[in-house]
């Protein structure tokens, strides 16, 4: 058997933000049916569903990389449904940002203290690169949210979601375009964040 290059303790906390990030797709897919179904917002739907939503598998893989080139096994964990209907287009970026903020997050930060404490150095280092990715998305979803509060009278929110995907150009391009490579240009325009 090849050596295992992570601690259990770590790996079984990456094993925890994979399930999340597949737990925040479910979140963001029913947000995003919420937004077409119930509130009637086509465009609204599209951006959040195409250039979030998809971004969660693509960044829970990134975290079975750093398990895989290190000789650990990845472990699916259950993932939990998202069926709530809201009653305005408020919640459903309410209910994104508190995700982002009070669960993702700190759960990478855990996973980031595992492997500090149990001398996982370059899984610590690869977690610290990922930790990183998840700012940009972070202040998307908290602008979309302010954005939507400021819209909650005014119907054009639907309409004017396409103007609040604030990156940088190559970014907004990207996102818009082809959500499923956008990761890969948001990575390479992110600044090191602090844990």
């Amino acid at each position: 058997m090849i050596k295992e290059l992570i601690s259990t303790k770590t790996n079984d906390a990456i094993n925890r933000v994979v399930q999340l990030c597949f737990n925040g797709n479910a979140i963001a897919d029913n947000v995003v049916y919420n937004l077409d179904v119930v509130f009637n917002m086509v465009q609204a739907n599209d951006i959040v569903h195409h250039a979030f939503a998809h971004w969660f598998p693509v960044y829970a893989d990134s975290f079975n990389d750093i398990q895989r080139i290190q000789n650990m096994k990845p472990v699916r964990l259950p993932v939990e449904g998202a069926t709530k209907q809201y009653d305005n287009f408020v919640e459903c970026f309410d209910d994104l940002e508190v995700f982002m903020l009070d669960v993702l997050e700190p759960a990478i930060k855990d996973a980031i203290r595992s492997a500090e404490e149990n001398n996982d150095v370059k899984t610590r280092i690869l977690l610290e690169n990922a930790y990183t990715d998840i700012a940009l998305y972070t202040k998307q979803v908290m602008i979309w949210r302010d954005k939507a509060e400021e819209y909650l009278v005014n119907p054009r929110f639907g309409r004017d979601i396409a103007q609040l995907v604030v990156r940088s150009d190559a970014i907004r391009t990207e996102l818009l375009s082809n959500p499923v490579t956008a990761h890969r240009v948001i990575v390479s325009h992110h600044v090191p964040v602090n844990v």
